[in-house]
């Protein structure tokens, strides 16, 4: 397959279907590189999360950057990170029994490449993205151990020592179920004991990328979001305990601007303070704000989601052990909260830093201020020699 004129350009490069278990290329910018790379990018978010050792990007789907070569120089641009939507997911990568389709993932690595931007993985678990085929078909807990141990394994394999971190096991924990973990597939079928299985497994099959428990709703001064950080606490503690190789936790970071969801910033980084007492690493994994619940008017809007981004940054960068923030979507004009989080009123929504012309909003300000007045005490922490994600 021939490479057009606008592939080259971007970096995305012709896979077809892999057949079976078929490696690809092999090439990839490791975190040191990455970070060296954005220091270089004057006045980009990149640069600015660079000084303090911090990788910071976005999700996006190769689609998007083929359409949108704009936007996709963008994302070069401002990040030193990439993280596929979608295209690593389950359901995506494992759609038949008979192989697996790592081809869209690797467009999206060939464009990291070209542009030194590190790669991380999302997600290799999670319950919302079983493959259909595999609910019909496992009806043993011993085949759904093997499908288990595949779906983990053959990710890993493919981007052996290309992956900067893994999202092994997404959104496990639930405070209102008797054992604190959510309803499943696979806890169904194998019970707790898969949690320790897929990680175990990834990091046989990729011993040197970062292994992320990622989860949401964990920001807010709520009950449920209290009861949620308690679980999450819980779960932590007991894989630690049992020497499972989980290296961090992924905090999703979908946030909101409501009075239902009020932000304290002392109980937020007692959190984190406990997270990292237990020796973890921790990433921002998908964050983005929603602003369904604030007035139509933009510069209203804008200064209200600003803020919330600069809140909630200024208490995640004090602590050494973040080691990488990522938004979930850099621009309005690709952003899953159009089709899933709409509002009421039809007004285009403003959730991300950049509006739909690619024009940096208030929001942007807002997060390369919070990364501009980070400590520089903590970069050694992140970068110190013999740490996984540095191999």
């Amino acid at each position: 397959m021939s490479l057009t004129r606008r592939e080259m350009a971007l970096g995305l490069g012709a896979f077809t279907l892999l057949p079976g278990f078929a490696r690809a290329d092999t090439s990839a910018v490791n975190r040191q590189a990455a970070l060296s790379a954005a220091l270089l990018r004057k006045d980009t978010l990149a640069a600015s999360a660079a000084r303090v050792g911090i990788l910071f990007g976005s999700a996006a789907e190769w689609e998007h950057l083929y359409s949108d070569e704009a936007y996709a120089l963008a994302l070069a641009r401002e990040g030193s990170i990439i993280v596929p939507e979608v295209s690593l997911k389950p359901a995506a990568t494992r759609a038949r029994p008979d192989g697996f389709d790592f081809s869209r993932a690797e467009r999206l690595m060939s464009f990291a490449v070209s542009h030194k931007l590190a790669f991380r993985g999302h997600a290799l678990v999670w319950y919302a993205t079983v493959p259909e085929w595999a609910k019909t078909t496992l009806t043993s807990p011993a085949q759904a151990r093997a499908e288990l141990l595949l779906e983990v394994t053959e990710p890993c394999r493919h981007f052996r020592g290309r992956m900067d971190s893994w999202d092994v096991v997404n959104e496990v924990v639930d405070p209102k179920s008797p054992n604190g973990l959510r309803a499943s597939f696979w806890l169904q079928m194998i019970g707790p004991d898969y949690i320790p299985l897929a990680f175990t497994a990834a990091r046989q099959a990729d011993p040197s990328a970062i292994l992320v428990l990622n989860e949401n709703h964990l920001e807010y001064d709520i009950p449920s979001n209290e009861q949620k950080r308690e679980a999450v606490l819980d779960l932590l503690r007991a894989l630690r305990r049992d020497n499972v190789p989980v290296d961090a936790l992924g905090i999703e970071a979908h946030l909101a601007v409501s009075d239902k969801f009020p932000f304290n910033p002392s109980v937020f980084d007692g959190f984190l303070s406990q997270v990292h007492e237990l020796g973890l690493k921790i990433l921002i994994t998908e964050m983005d704000v929603n602003d369904d619940a604030l007035p139509a008017d933009i510069p209203a809007r804008d200064s209200a989601v600003a803020k919330a981004y600069g809140d909630f940054l200024g208490v995640v960068l004090r602590h050494p052990g973040v080691v990488t923030v990522t938004v979930w979507g850099l621009s309005d004009r690709h952003t899953w909260i159009s089709t899933f989080g709409p509002r009421a009123d039809g007004v285009p929504v403003r959730p991300t830093l950049l509006d739909s012309n690619l024009a940096r909003k208030p929001a942007y300000f807002a997060v390369q201020t919070a990364f501009n007045g980070a400590s520089l005490s903590g970069v050694q922490n992140r970068l110190r020699p013999g740490w996984a994600y540095m191999k």
